[in-house]
């Protein structure tokens, strides 16, 4: 995480994990903020709270997914699988993943009289810089862009990465009706 040039570098280096490799992290992803939103929730954990929490934040990673198609397409200097590509891009989701397991911790262990939300949301700051970070490098190493075409397939994947979160966010709290209704309309 700290020098994601160098760890895509090494990792490219290493043999393939095979078909197993592009399902591995993703679900890894799924089962953290399943566990997470469970945890943070309820105060525990059981087994069906994990199975379901997994089963219904599985849609988290498929979004990842094919929000990264359009930078993951195959190195032309280096053939590369799907599967390849997508073990080495979710490597990235670390940042992430440290900050919803420390937010459903928080939230499920601060005092009750304590308003720990907006601190939560704001430290999102460190994994949204860092997974440019991140995504950057990846585009550099693994598919061999330039620094400035890396730049670019970096911006515009978090453009429609934030675009998608934000219009999950708008249904998931009914936005648009409230807009309206605040609006006096």
């Amino acid at each position: 995480m700290t020098r994601p040039a160098r760890t895509y570098a090494d990792a490219l280096a290493a043999p393939a994990p095979g078909a197993w490799g592009g399902i591995r992290r993703p679900a890894l992803v799924a089962l953290i903020v399943g566990v997470s939103t469970a945890v943070s929730s309820t105060g525990h954990l059981t087994i069906g709270l994990l199975v379901s929490g997994f089963l219904c934040w599985t849609f988290v990673p498929l979004l990842q997914i094919a929000t990264a198609a359009a930078v993951m397409r195959p190195p032309a200097s280096r053939p590369m699988p799907l599967s390849r590509r997508l073990d080495l891009w979710f490597m990235g989701h670390a940042p992430w993943s440290l900050w919803i397991i420390a937010a459903g911790f928080v939230l499920a262990y601060a005092p009750g009289r304590w308003r720990v939300e907006l601190p939560i949301v704001a430290t999102a700051a460190i994994p949204i810089a860092w997974t440019n970070i991140i995504a950057a490098a990846f585009c550099r190493v693994v598919l061999g862009d330039p620094p400035g075409v890396a730049r670019a397939r970096t911006a515009i994947h978090q453009a429609v990465t934030w675009t998608i979160a934000l219009l999950y966010f708008a249904y998931a709290v009914a936005l648009w009706p409230r807009v309206v209704a605040f609006l006096g309309g």
